[in-house]
């Protein structure tokens, strides 16, 4: 037990002295945020459908159009020709676009209400707008097919101007299989608690091969087992990286239940509430745990058998291969958090380390499926531990073959 804890102890030190370790720490949320709010102002979520419906001129230049079908005899109220100009044809249309006048113009064909196509004209390639057709100029269309009825050509525009949403069921995120419809940050706070779950156990798993694999090469691990027996050294580098991923994991998402708690009166008040369960962080913190220990043995076991660390990191995404299910089907998981395929993802041990806490922070889930999850992780950590401890030998940490299917194969049937 004193040598476990002499390991366990070295693996905390050496892991929070590498300049890696803190930038990863720092700087995944940090991209994260940057991402998140990078989308979202490319996405111009942020702008009121005043916003979009009239442009402000004093920014940017105005629409032309090119009205072949005189459908468009008259401007909107608040319309102006600095928002969409009047073009007698074509080649006027050029010249502006030529002489800087506007940026863009639409023909409107004489055949528009047969056929209902427009042809847009820009003075440049644009690949992230796509060729829509300018909410201004559809509102001035809008408004001459209803009569000039400029109310009627908004509530066209947007039917629901003022809607007020209500949840019926307690708990924003966590309230139910419907919260990700009503609540757009209902579908963020599930998809980060999936990435940080993800991103952790990936990384922190790579960190315990990289150091079994490492100590292999430098010839560390002979001088090690002259004093450790393996599964000591197995043990406690397991436990020493399970507690700085633990910290990391308290780190992230500490930080978000606080930004949570300091703006949720706020986001409340919009209409958008965002709480998780009380028992989030304890259910995520015991799948993580035991999730931990499985990949971390799996991947210690790897680094035992690899010559080097280079040869160890080439079977890393076989390892992990499992936990690639969960993001790939995050969608899914998120939206249908009581659906059969994500119950079944979330009960699975490979996959239930992501899966339940994402599963959890999207609805309440039964009692019974925790535990049984729960229990199913642990026994299956446990197994893998010990499987792990039988290759973790003082013939393969001591062995430089070259690391393939055939010779895991070959180590799984010897390890007894």
């Amino acid at each position: 037990m004193r040598k476990m804890l002499l390991v366990f102890r070295n693996e905390i030190a050496s892991t929070i002295s590498k300049k890696s370790f803190w930038l990863s720490t720092f700087l995944f949320p940090a991209l994260v945020l940057a991402l998140t709010f990078g989308l979202q102002l490319l996405a111009g979520d942020t702008l009121s459908v005043g916003e979009q419906l009239l442009p402000d001129p004093s920014s940017e230049r105005p629409v032309g159009y090119v009205d072949q079908s005189g459908l468009v005899e008259e401007l909107p109220p608040q319309v102006t020709e600095a928002m969409l100009l009047s073009l007698p044809d074509e080649p006027s249309a050029q010249e502006a676009i030529g002489s800087g006048r506007i940026e863009r113009y639409v023909v409107i064909p004489a055949d528009y209400l047969q056929g209902g196509t427009v042809r847009i004209v820009s003075e440049r390639y644009r690949p992230l707008d796509p060729a829509a057709l300018p909410t201004v100029l559809l509102y001035a269309l809008d408004y001459n097919l209803l009569g000039r009825d400029a109310d009627r050509a908004r509530l066209i525009f947007n039917p629901l101007p003022d809607l007020e949403s209500t949840s019926l069921a307690e708990g924003g995120a966590g309230a139910g299989a419907g919260a990700a419809d009503d609540n757009p940050l209902a579908f963020y706070v599930p998809y980060a608690a999936l990435l940080i779950f993800y991103f952790v156990l990936i990384m922190s798993g790579t960190y315990m091969l990289q150091s079994m694999a490492k100590e292999k090469e430098n010839r560390t691990a002979e001088v090690l087992l002259l004093s450790v027996r393996p599964r000591e050294l197995m043990t406690g580098k397991i436990l020493g990286l399970c507690a700085i991923s633990l910290f990391q994991v308290a780190l992230w998402v500490g930080g978000g239940l606080l930004a949570l708690s300091a703006y949720g009166d706020s986001l409340a008040a919009a209409g958008t509430p965002v709480r998780l369960p009380a028992s989030f962080a304890a259910w995520a913190a015991g799948y993580f745990v035991f999730g931990f220990i499985l990949y971390a043995s799996v991947l210690g076991a790897l680094g035992a058998l690899a010559p080097g660390a280079r040869e160890g990191n080439q079977f890393v995404m076989v390892a992990i291969l499992p936990l690639l299910v969960p993001l790939f089907m995050s969608n899914a998981l998120i939206r249908d958090p009581n659906g059969s395929l994500t119950t079944f993802l979330s009960l699975f041990p490979l996959t239930s380390p992501v899966s339940m806490p994402t599963r959890l922070a999207a609805t309440p889930v039964p009692l019974l499926q925790l535990l049984g999850g729960l229990a199913a992780l642990a026994v299956t950590a446990y197994l893998f531990v010990l499987l792990a401890g039988r290759l973790v030998r003082t013939d393969t940490l001591l062995t430089y073959k070259a690391l393939g299917l055939k010779r895991i194969g070959a180590e799984l049937k010897g390890a007894k």
